[in-house]
């Protein structure tokens, strides 16, 4: 007996327990009547309210069986549908349905592994539609909070995604996406000769109804975010010393800066650069110019000409005698939209490290 068959029994007593108590309350005080005589010699003659009590026990156990059977027949855990699909079976003999792919944004980044070819990350997020059963996952969206695609009908609930390319025909081939909640994600890995070009994909997915899409589709590039390149300071600061930074203005609508003050790596699991005296900057571009989110005590003096940000503040640096470096890192974003109506977020990162030694 596997525990997904659990809940189906729990129900099946407690509503057979309920019903039989609510219908016939006279079992269950005749059963009470013969153990008092069996056991201890006594006799009992249930009334009027003993009547009234095996009924509204009964009737507690006809609501604990609904409880059990709200688990069963919908998409929670444990549920029937995750029970029926078995992520085993041969794909090939699943029926194939018709889907529609509709992309909501693309982000864009550098790769990271130039050394390898690994130019570009390219995400791509998208609903899915089924239009033979007029369904499509945009309906269910909830704009106050997270979405999970356990929320979804079996019709729209991917159980396999995987994103390949258009050659690979195998059905459980690719990459698998993320598709715990929706729009789905698929991450693009493109190499020397994929990148900085629209990239063709093709998307395998199986619904918890048993069923298998496939569809081709063209991710757009979105274009890349030139690095932030930080041009001073040159050397490492001095305790006591204050904030300032020079760094290349790639045009980003946003630039998140962060120095972390770090100690060598105690081979503890803690992060060597977890430090009381790191700190952030937030700036976002407002009509054309730069402006820091969420002033502090310490907000900066920014002047931002000829394609370069300087920033001067009147934060001292704080560095005890365990500290042996402090990084500086830059995060630039900028969004956009394409032609049709896809969102776009291209990032870029640039750093620099420091010794304090």
């Amino acid at each position: 007996m596997t525990a997904s068959i659990i809940p189906i029994l729990l129900a099946l007593l407690a509503f057979v327990i309920g019903i039989l108590n609510l219908v016939r309350p006279d079992l269950f005080l005749s059963f009470q009547t013969w153990s008092q005589k069996a056991l201890w010699d006594s006799k009992y003659e249930p009334g009027l309210p003993a009547y009234r009590m095996v009924r509204v026990f009964g009737a507690f156990f006809v609501i604990i069986g609904l409880v059990f059977s709200s688990m069963i027949f919908t998409n929670g855990e444990p549920g029937l549908r995750e029970q029926l699909f078995n992520y085993d079976q041969d794909l090939d003999k699943l029926p194939l349905v018709r889907v529609v792919v509709k992309l909501d944004s693309i982000w864009e980044r550098a790769g990271g592994r130039p050394d390898l070819g690994l130019n570009e990350q390219r995400d791509f997020d998208f609903y899915l539609e089924r239009p033979d059963l007029g369904l499509k996952q945009q309906d269910f969206k909830d704009a106050q909070g997270a979405v999970y695609t356990s929320d979804l009908p079996a019709a729209l609930q991917p159980k396999m995604l995987y994103a390949s390319d258009v050659s690979d025909e195998a059905r459980n081939g690719g990459n698998s996406c993320d598709f715990g909640g929706f729009p789905h994600t698929c991450t693009l890995n493109l190499y020397t000769g994929e990148d900085a070009k629209p990239k063709t994909v093709l998307l395998k997915i199986v619904f918890a109804d048993n069923t298998y899409a496939q569809q081709e589709v063209a991710i757009p590039y979105a274009g890349m975010l030139d690095t932030p390149a930080i041009l001073e300071p040159k050397s490492a600061p001095k305790n006591g010393g204050r904030f300032g930074l020079k760094f290349r203005d790639v045009g980003a609508d946003r630039y998140k800066i962060s120095v972390s003050i770090c100690h060598p790596y105690a081979n503890n699991g803690i992060n060597p650069c977890l430090n009381v005296n790191n700190f952030e900057y937030i700036f976002a571009r407002q009509g054309g110019r730069l402006v820091e989110e969420g002033r502090d005590s310490y907000s900066p003096v920014i002047t931002a000409a000829d394609n370069i940000v300087e920033i001067w503040t009147g934060r001292s640096f704080n560095f005890s005698q365990d500290d042996t470096s402090a990084v500086y890192s830059i995060q630039a974003e900028a969004g956009g939209v394409t032609q049709d109506g896809v969102k776009t977020h291209r990032k870029s990162y640039a750093e620099a490290t420091y010794d304090l030694r």
